[in-house]
């Protein structure tokens, strides 16, 4: 083997040094959330070495009883002994077992949970960015890699240790030259190990990317909410060749990996049968000299082969554990990132709303150029039913997510009564606001579910009513309790669009703590005279709410007390429905353009 250069040197002591960085980390961390899991492990460490050392000594034990050498009382007290011992530490390794993996598995449990609060507390701004998106994937595989660190070290490693040192002292004595002929097969091993592994990691890469495809292409092709148009483009042969053709890609790459792998795999054979041949070798040599004898012979064999795979154990454990210093080192990297609110105030919220003001904000959405909103001011009162129109791409959106702080502003200032909206209690500032999505989402959960999810106290029988979905929901069997979709449930229920959209409304009237209501669009897939009839409807039952309307349709804007009219992310009107059209700017025109529009279709029909 050649010589580390200098520069490898320094990059492995600094691995090394990372690494033990990591293991003080997260043996700190998992002794927190369990203060067992550590001296079970190592009572399991050393009731797995005291099995496979009685299996060493076993076979000399009878070789002695077979020569005479021990008295009838001797051997039967021996045969007795082990008899005993080995059910009974098989028993205490299972029960120990069995407790480490109830303790890994509640402490994944609250790492996983760490790591999914953590992912949902992100900002979308952070989220969607490309950093984040480039070792997420990472980062939640050190949570699942690194939940064994503890038994790793103190179970495996140290077992490997008590099994090195127990079987040096057997047969050190008796020639050093075994021990550095099997440590240094076992360098050679684990530098083939490594390079395996590496080149394997190479392979598996590209792999994934094209399982990745192939995941991709199957679920268009087996899932029925692409049927419509899979039927009507006739585009299933064309789904098949792209299936065929990444299936071809992915049995070439295995076909390379599987014959990388063989060559590997050669290799290490050899290894090992030269390793075997020299330890059999060297205990046929020491006995042929007269320097052990035969029943001392099974035992210097077996603790030899014993020693050899304990210490490629534990170049497998520092293979395994430096894995395990990537992985941990993204997830705190992950869980570093700043959550909602971590780093703006913690003032309470008022009990109502007396302003929202947007004094010269701008925006511009990660990876992009253009600004998505571009230096707005303006300003809702407390009991303000708002319109902000604009053709797509305007920026009314936008105006709705920064409000709601999903994404921090680039400059100018939001206040709510006065304050800056930073400057409020993260969760409080949640609590404040209610939102109907366009890109709402339905849950397979129950409706009552869907409705509150989990909270309590909260008289739904009102909205519902007030939204015309109670008599619906009360003619089901289970009423509220009712599964909806069946991906859990064969008694699931779907609704049509509108009604899901009155119920995604319903959903956020029940929102009781909020005092502002925001409806970005979640009725844009309705005709103008639904979207109509919802909104107002919405604005019947909003109880005095502020209450924001975004759409690209008119058909809200008369009943609004304010409307602001976007273009490209600037403010290009604000008013009233009847001070816009006698202005006769830019919303009177979209406004005018929309009625003869609609005007026409129904001549033509």
């Amino acid at each position: 083997m050649q010589g580390l250069t200098i520069g490898e040197n320094v990059d492995m002591m600094h691995k090394i040094i990372k690494n033990v960085k990591f293991l003080k980390k997260n043996l700190v961390e998992q002794h927190k959330l369990s203060k067992i899991i550590m001296p079970l492990s190592i009572i399991n460490a050393i009731l797995f070495e005291g099995t496979v050392l009685v299996g060493v000594f076993l076979p000399s034990f009878m070789l002695r009883i077979a020569s005479g050498i021990y008295t009838i009382e001797q051997s039967v007290i021996f045969a007795a002994s082990i008899t005993a011992a080995i059910p009974i530490l098989s028993l205490l390794q299972n029960i120990v077992n069995r407790k480490i993996n109830n303790e890994q598995e509640k402490l994944f449990n609250i790492r996983i949970g760490r790591f999914d609060a953590q992912l949902h507390g992100l900002s979308l701004e952070t989220a969607e960015s490309n950093e984040c998106l480039e070792f997420e994937e990472e980062a939640l595989m050190g949570v699942y890699q690194t939940q064994n660190v503890v038994f790793e070290i103190f179970s495996v490693l140290l077992g490997r240790i008590i099994t090195i040192i127990t079987t040096s002292i057997i047969f050190i004595n008796v020639h050093f030259m075994l021990v550095v002929f099997v440590v240094l097969t076992l360098l050679v091993i684990f530098a083939l190990d490594e390079k395996a592994v590496k080149v394997e990691q190479l392979h598996n890469k590209a792999i994934s990317k094209k399982r990745h495809i192939r995941g991709y292409i199957s679920e268009i092709m087996f899932s029925i909410d692409y049927g419509a148009e899979e039927r009507l483009y006739n585009i299933k042969d064309f789904l098949i060749s792209k299936y065929n053709n990444n299936e071809k890609n992915i049995r070439t790459l295995e076909n390379k990996r599987s014959f990388s792998k063989m060559k590997y795999q050669a290799s290490l054979a050899f290894m090992n049968a030269l390793q075997t041949i020299g330890i059999y070798g060297f205990a046929i040599w020491q006995f042929s000299s007269d320097n052990i004898q035969l029943y001392d012979f099974l035992i210097y064999i077996s603790a030899a082969l014993m020693m050899s795979g304990a210490i490629r154990q534990v170049f497998n454990s520092y293979t395994t554990l430096s894995t395990m210093a990537l992985y941990y080192e993204a997830t705190e990297r992950y869980m570093a990132l700043p959550v909602c609110g971590s780093l703006d105030g913690h003032d309470p919220m008022p009990t109502h709303i007396t302003d929202i003001i947007f004094e010269n904000v701008s925006f511009t959405y990660p990876n992009q150029i253009s600004p998505a909103v571009d230096n707005l001011s303006f300003r809702f009162s407390g009991n303000d039913i708002v319109a902000i129109v604009g053709e797509n791409g305007a920026g009314k959106s936008t105006i709705i997510k920064l409000l709601l702080r999903l994404y921090k502003i680039d400059s100018g200032r939001i206040l709510l009564n006065g304050k800056s909206i930073y400057s409020y209690d993260w969760i409080e500032y949640c609590r404040f606001f209610a939102s109907a999505f366009q890109d709402y989402n339905m849950y397979a959960l129950t409706l009552k579910e869907n409705l509150l999810f989990g909270h309590v106290g909260i008289n739904t029988e009102i909205f519902l009513e007030q939204i015309g979905m109670l008599n619906k929901i009360n003619n089901l069997p289970n009423k509220l309790e009712t599964p909806y979709t069946h991906e859990f449930s064969s008694d699931g229920i779907l609704f049509s669009g509108g009604e899901e959209q009155r119920f995604i409304i319903a959903r956020a009237l029940c929102k009781e703590s909020a005092c502002v209501l925001t409806m970005d669009e979640p009725t844009a897939s309705l005709d103008p005279l639904a979207e109509r009839n919802m909104n107002h409807l919405t604005y019947e039952v909003r109880k005095d709410k502020l209450t924001l309307f975004v759409s690209h349709r008119f058909s809200t804007t008369r009943f609004c007390t304010k409307i602001i009219v976007l273009d490209n992310g600037k403010l290009i009107e604000s008013g009233t429905h009847n001070e816009l059209m006698a202005a006769n700017g830019l919303y009177a025109k979209m406004y005018n353009m929309q009625i003869a529009y609609y005007q026409h279709e129904d001549k033509q029909i």
